[in-house]
């Protein structure tokens, strides 16, 4: 890089700045007199690393008898929060949702994200499970939250995101992600308050980001990619927020899946009720006690 400057513009465009003739001058000598480098793979992003992935919390999984990496990535322990085994989650929230189709596509999305890594796919597939209220539906995405950690309300924080972001937000809750499954509540309160075309555009472009997974190219930085899955609740189906008549509607569905859960019902977004599962489902309806009855993973 010659004199170094090219070098400096890329860490200042990588959030590394060096300010002052004397800091560059240090910086670049310091960097040239390196002549021993203990090389390691590092975790620079959530998700897929090579052979190695990286969940949000900063748990890294990689084939036995690699070279332990260097994690990169600031950890947010409270989005994987965890009480309880697997073999508990298994008992006291996957069995008792035997047969029920919603939820079980809920949790069957989850882990089919990571796999999307291993395939020649590259649009983001987008799912919505819309409804009318008090049919389930939070609770739907709650429990598919509990495949990957927290699921509760309080202070231990909680894997699933409140649709109240900006799409500049938005592209860092991507980000957060990465080959994961996004999980986003309540889509229809996104742009409350704006006018009926201002938040029409906002879904439209909030429908092609997500599907197409491409961030901004920032000043000395390119866009980049993030493959992912995507599944939202709402009222009513985001193609009917945009407008049905619409080019961007038509263009929107083709990349949003519309889980229909029918007014007439019985059980909202479940099947059928279970004698021996009567007081699960009762709390998993109520998503007050969804945190203290079901999040044991």
């Amino acid at each position: 890089h010659g004199n170094g400057q090219a070098a400096l513009e890329m860490l200042n465009g990588g959030g590394m700045t060096l300010v002052g003739t004397k800091n560059c001058t240090a910086f670049i000598e310091r960097v040239s007199g390196i002549t021993d480098i203990d090389f390691h793979p590092v975790i620079e992003k959530i998700g897929w690393n090579g052979s190695y992935f990286a969940s949000p919390c900063g748990r890294v999984s990689a084939p036995s008898n690699t070279i332990a990496p260097k994690i990169a990535i600031i950890p947010m322990q409270k989005k994987c929060a965890q009480s309880g085994t697997l073999r508990q989650w298994k008992q006291h929230v996957a069995l008792p949702l035997k047969g029920q189709s919603i939820l079980q596509f809920g949790i069957m999305l989850m882990f089919a994200a990571p796999l999307l890594g291993l395939t020649d796919i590259y649009d983001n597939a987008g799912f919505e499970i819309v409804g009318k209220k008090a049919t389930g539906k939070s609770s739907a995405l709650r429990l598919a939250a509990s495949v990957a950690g927290g699921t509760g309300r309080g202070p231990e924080g909680h894997y699933y995101v409140n649709f109240d972001t900006t799409l500049n937000a938005l592209e860092d809750t991507m980000a957060a992600h990465s080959d994961l499954t996004l999980l986003l509540d309540e889509a229809n309160l996104f742009g409350m308050g704006q006018t009926a075309r201002a938040r029409a555009i906002m879904f439209e472009n909030i429908a092609f980001k997500l599907g197409g997974g491409t961030t901004r190219a920032r000043w000395g930085s390119r866009g980049f990619e993030t493959r992912l899955l995507f599944l939202t609740t709402s009222n009513e189906p985001l193609a009917s927020l945009i407008g049905e008549h619409t080019e961007g509607a038509k263009a929107a569905a083709d990349r949003l899946i519309t889980i229909a859960i029918p007014a007439d019902r019985d059980f909202g977004a479940l099947d059928f009720l279970p004698a021996a599962a009567a007081h699960l489902f009762a709390q998993a309806i109520d998503p007050g006690r969804l945190g203290v009855g079901l999040r044991v993973r």
